[in-house]
């Protein structure tokens, strides 16, 4: 498999800061438009939760 670790990044007033979510998931099953997991199984429902929460909380933190 072709596992890669998932990345965020944020820009604050032009300065880019990025950094890894700690999970890897394979590029087959990546969309980068979307920037989530592709299918139906529960793992990738559990990923796509995690990052929709992760997202909220940058965010919030915005």
């Amino acid at each position: 498999m072709n596992e890669r670790y998932i990345y965020v990044r944020v820009t604050v007033n032009g300065s880019s800061k990025e950094f890894s979510t700690k999970r890897l998931w394979t590029q087959e099953g990546w969309n980068p438009s979307r920037g989530r997991a592709i299918g139906n199984r529960e793992e990738v429902k559990q990923l796509n939760g995690f990052l929709d929460t992760f997202q909220i909380k940058i965010y919030e933190a915005k």
